[in-house]
């Protein structure tokens, strides 16, 4: 039986134009074609479809919203987006909904059918509306909003990771991110940050060069307002700080009520490349830390350790990489590229692979990238490319610079752009990754 196709598309000659190229290709594809997004929902309630192509910008229903009431009703079903408008909000809020592929005007409609074809063989047997409707939770978060973006969480250990966060999310004293150098902690204190949308909650990333007491009391002077209720301190990996730096930490952990106002709260997120134990048995602590780090430990697995993800983790680094680069193509993986990552050992761990895949897009040709595109951005090392790992340097120094100049003007994103001789888009993007 030839799978079922849905086209949906205000704009008629390229709706006829998509129709055309699916009804013609060699597959034999069955094609329903619609302009009007409430039409094709109905349709999507009375037939059985294999794979919807929608638009974005339509009257009424955007394809957004479209997309959101498909995946309530059944979030396995493949939606690939093509539009010829699409902000980074709106194709991040695609990501996060699972969309299969996004394609933007004008496109190669080779690609687009190319995709298709992958999207249907991976996918096989479609689960019914009815087994769908009792997909994992995991899945089901995604239309209660409850994002996690770090890993899609497609595998059993990433998944555990994800229930983990969201189990210690109301942490009250201090809470042990531990993985290997490379690990995504950044990323997860972000998730971290998103899960718990308290705005009285206010976030404190410490610098290594910067945690002497005097230095974070000018932070916490500049940050705290009447509202605020808690601080969270997000303390640099203790494995890449100074003998000198450690003691400064500990100085101002002992003595922070008399640097933090009166009433408020602080709980504070560690990162560590090894467990606390190793870390004393190797005298990067001492015993007077090691006991304030706690127990309270969340263990980050290695993306080795998590081969379900690899592959729609690098779609989702493609994907964000063209966002935030304007790139009207986005190029897909061949089979090569991902035997290839599944294969490799990625000794940077997270980093590395985000690195890699970033830097194979930029050179890349736009329709494909290659097992030869990912092993020229790979070091003799095994590590990351110089010129790829100074580059991420600077944007986490921009980032995080971009943040705390929004916290000194009291969220004016105006103000900030004006300050900083920055895009609004670039601003927004920086804040909402935090928000």
């Amino acid at each position: 039986m030839p799978h079922h196709i849905l086209i949906l598309d205000d704009d008629a000659d390229f709706n006829n134009l998509l129709t055309s190229v699916f009804k013609n290709d060699k597959a034999g594809y069955k094609v329903t074609s619609c302009q009007d997004p409430q039409e094709a929902l109905n349709l999507f309630e009375k037939e059985d479809l294999d794979l919807i192509v929608a638009d974005h910008r339509m009257p009424k229903i955007t394809g957004l919203e479209f997309v959101e009431r498909i995946r309530s009703h059944h979030p396995s079903m493949p939606v690939i987006v093509v539009s010829a408008f699409l902000d980074n909000q709106s194709a991040r809020g695609f990501i996060n909904l699972g969309v299969n592929a996004i394609f933007l005007k004008p496109l190669n409609v080779f690609s687009l059918l190319d995709k298709t074809h992958k999207i249907l063989t991976e996918v096989g047997r479609k689960p019914s509306k009815v087994e769908d409707k009792n997909a994992d939770e995991t899945v089901r978060a995604v239309h209660q909003q409850e994002y996690f973006r770090t890993f899609p969480c497609r595998d059993p250990k990433t998944k555990a990771l994800e229930a983990a966060i969201k189990s210690k999310q109301h942490f009250k004293s201090s809470l042990l991110l531990i993985g290997k150098e490379g690990a995504p902690f950044k990323e997860i204190i972000d998730d971290l940050r998103a899960l718990n949308k308290n705005n009285h909650n206010i976030y404190i990333h410490l610098l290594p060069s910067k945690l002497d007491a005097s230095s974070i009391k000018k932070q916490v002077d500049t940050l705290v307002d009447k509202e605020t209720e808690t601080l969270t301190f997000v303390i640099p990996p203790l494995n890449e700080l100074t003998p000198e730096q450690i003691v400064s930490l500990e100085d101002f952990l002992h003595n922070k009520g008399q640097y933090l106002p009166e009433g408020l709260a602080a709980r504070f997120i560690y990162s560590l490349h090894n467990a606390p134990d190793e870390l004393l048995e190797k005298n990067i602590i001492n015993e007077e830390l090691y006991l304030l780090l706690g127990n309270n430990e969340i263990n980050i697995p290695p993306i080795t350790k998590c081969l379900e993800d690899l592959t729609s983790l690098a779609h989702q680094f493609i994907r964000s990489y063209c966002l935030e680069n304007d790139l009207e193509s986005v190029p897909d993986l061949d089979d090569s590229a991902i035997e290839y990552i599944h294969n490799y050992n990625w000794p940077g761990d997270y980093a590395e692979f985000k690195n890699t895949i970033y830097n194979a897009v930029k050179h890349s040709d736009g329709v494909s990238i290659t097992e030869d595109d990912l092993t020229g951005m790979v070091s003799a090392k095994g590590g990351p490319s110089m010129e790829v790992s100074l580059k991420m340097h600077l944007e986490n120094i921009r980032n995080d610079y971009v943040k705390a100049v929004y916290h000194l003007v009291h969220h004016d994103v105006d103000k900030v752009c004006t300050l900083l001789s920055c895009e609004h888009a670039l601003v927004n993007d920086i804040i909402k990754s935090n928000a």
